[in-house]
């Protein structure tokens, strides 16, 4: 969630809670995937928030020392609905958009065309399609920088 910004948390009995951004530490973000390829970790090719999970699933003991080296730390606290993304509008799968806010208009409209992975029985992606779509840019977070960078929700 340090991430993503927003997330559920679910417990053992079942029930959950939706948590959403409430600041930061004021830190400069530091990429956790960039930390993994430049000690030789994981290949930049193969790098996505599953590859990030397995490597921990398979290296506990590397958590605490990786994650350290980011000084960014997010708060969060709890929201009924959502997510809402940074102009209180909750955020539409495959139509919301964060862009960096320095750059781009918050609630701006726009037209993406990208990349999406076909995930087969494993969790590495079988193959990529391309796709186009008009968007709402609803979002940004301390990881989205520059022009060339938009995450779609």
């Amino acid at each position: 969630m340090q991430v993503q910004g927003s997330g559920v948390i679910r417990y053992p009995d079942g029930s959950h809670v939706r948590l959403g951004y409430a600041g930061g530490n004021g830190h400069p973000y530091v990429s956790i995937g960039k930390v993994l390829i430049e000690e030789g970790l994981l290949e930049r090719e193969e790098m996505s928030m599953g590859a990030i999970r397995s490597y921990f699933d398979s290296h506990p003991e590397e958590i605490d020392r990786i994650l350290s080296q980011n000084p960014s730390y997010v708060f969060f606290r709890v929201v009924e609905g959502g997510p809402f993304g940074n102009i209180a509008v909750e955020l539409t799968s495959g139509r919301s958009i964060a862009t960096d806010a320095r750059l781009f208009p918050k609630g701006a409209f726009a037209y993406i065309r990208s990349q999406k992975p076909v995930l087969g029985s494993g969790k590495a992606p079988e193959q990529w399609v391309e796709y186009g779509r008009f968007v709402c840019n609803q979002d940004t977070g301390g990881a989205i920088r520059g022009p060339g960078r938009v995450d779609v929700f």
